[in-house]
């Protein structure tokens, strides 16, 4: 273990998901909010994460949470499926709620940050991260549209925590760059 951008790195002397990595490729690392990412630094092992490592070393972990979850909401008497209303669950779960009906495309990058993916009015794909004002203005303008109301401050911090941590812990893994990228062994900018 060794100090890494304020949080913490372990590197593994061989890599979990291929036994011939055995070059210090793969890694876990802490961030200073606690957040844990996992992965290696081979082609092969792309798209490989922290849940894809639990599979590795606790088989039955979803099964577990899924489990968990069911309980809980059972208990609650809680029905996440139905959309919430005016009124009716927190603002910031509203506005959560009123994103993800809009269609967006929760995912993080290679390094971890969270991203939002969603079409716009005039029909164009746009690609924001989370912490960025363009997508604290999309929660909010998806809050408006519903509820005829702005959304708070408090309630849009939570609404963009939440939507970070789906994109971090239930969206998918993409490589992104910026300006110069390779594909396929062909190089774009």
């Amino acid at each position: 273990m060794a100090p890494w951008q304020g949080g913490r790195k372990w590197v593994l002397p061989v890599c979990p998901w291929n036994p011939e990595h055995r070059n210090r490729s793969a890694y876990v690392v802490q961030f200073p909010s606690g957040a844990i990412a996992a992965g290696c630094h081979h082609n092969s092992c792309q798209g490989k994460g922290w849940p894809e490592l639990r599979d590795v070393v606790e088989p039955g972990w979803r099964d577990r949470t899924s489990e968990g979850r069911k309980r809980q909401k059972a208990t609650a008497g809680e029905n996440r499926d139905e959309e919430p209303q005016g009124g009716r669950g927190s603002a910031g779960d509203r506005g959560v709620a009123y994103a993800l009906k809009a269609g967006v495309d929760l995912f993080h990058d290679q390094h971890g940050e969270a991203f939002i993916s969603y079409q716009n009015d005039a029909g164009r794909r746009e690609v924001w991260p989370l912490k960025s004002k363009a997508a604290s203005e999309f929660i909010r303008w998806s809050f408006y549209r519903r509820e005829e109301k702005g959304l708070s401050g408090d309630a849009l911090a939570t609404a963009r925590g939440t939507l970070a941590a789906k994109a971090r812990f239930q969206g998918a893994r993409r490589e992104l760059s910026l300006r110069v990228a390779r594909v396929d062994d062909v190089l774009w900018y």
